[in-house]
């Protein structure tokens, strides 16, 4: 469950956060960046409120150009992922770049990716000694074996994550943002589903694991919008909602691995999916 791009539009959004308060025991909840700025609470409280929200509610998160040093703090640190922004003179990661989750008993690899636009967008002040590598390729590839499932969070706008999808094949599924387009429609490149969730309070997208014992993992996107009685009213319906094991599982398999470091692959290469993607609209 992830949302973007939500600017501290916090008056409109009591639905919503109360709802991911209620998932939250049995979902991964995710943020693809911008959580902070936009609005005048943020202006009379600093990002104080977005930060006990973010702490409270979520499990992962990705870095976006607004509210990029608040990812510092010590409550947030810990729980943002980026694959490829570093320190600019010792290359070291800012962030943890992959984190594992088990979901449903698969590993499920949660990393994000910050576009070069993005980023330049980010104050000077604010990233002065940072930088973001281009491509993530290297990121990607040395830990795509480590994980059953790939969920990218990516703050790059939806048409550069269609040829981040094409360029990574074995991601399953890569959650759009730091696109203000009216464009909610989930895509598919080849296996990978790109998906946008509503900005501001509007809502989030959705992705669910299926496939149990040895069917692997795959995804199919709703021929219909979800049924807003079974929805929060702030819920945009335009996530993906695949079919199949219902939810994160609950209990002692909620929990996240501990970060993998970068090893080399002797030989990168796409990893055989044991099951597509399929697609009903």
């Amino acid at each position: 469950m992830v949302t973007t791009d939500f600017h501290s539009a916090i008056e409109g959004a009591t639905s919503m956060l109360g709802h991911l308060g209620r998932v939250r025991a049995t979902s991964l909840v995710a943020d693809c960046g911008d959580f902070f700025e936009g609005s005048g609470n943020y202006r009379f409280g600093g990002g104080t409120i977005e930060r006990s929200l973010l702490a409270g509610l979520y499990d992962a998160l990705a870095p976006g150009n607004q509210g990029w040093p608040h990812h510092f703090a010590p409550d947030l640190h810990p729980m943002t992922v980026c694959a490829h922004a570093v320190d600019d003179a010792s290359r070291q990661p800012l962030f943890c770049r992959v984190r594992i989750f088990r979901i449903g008993g698969r590993r499920v690899a949660v990393t994000a990716a910050i576009g070069p636009d993005a980023f330049g967008d980010v104050p000077a002040p604010q990233r002065r000694g940072h930088r973001v590598t281009d491509p993530v390729r290297v990121v990607l590839l040395v830990h795509h074996h480590e994980a059953d499932v790939w969920v990218l969070l990516s703050h790059s706008r939806f048409e550069n994550d269609l040829a981040l999808a094409a360029e990574f094949p074995f991601l399953d599924v890569i959650f759009a943002g730091h696109c203000h387009s009216d464009h909610y429609t989930p895509e598919l490149v080849g296996d990978t589903l790109v998906v946008k969730g509503g900005k501001l309070e509007a809502g989030y997208a959705l992705a669910e694991l299926v496939g149990a014992g040895g069917a692997g993992p795959h995804l199919h996107l709703p021929h219909r919008p979800h049924d807003p009685a079974d929805a929060p009213r702030a819920r945009r319906p335009t996530g993906c909602r695949p079919a199949g094991e219902a939810q994160r599982s609950a209990g002692a398999d909620r929990r996240v691995l501990p970060p993998h470091r970068a090893r080399p692959l002797p030989a990168p290469g796409r990893r055989r999916r044991p099951a597509p993607l399929r697609s009903r609209r």
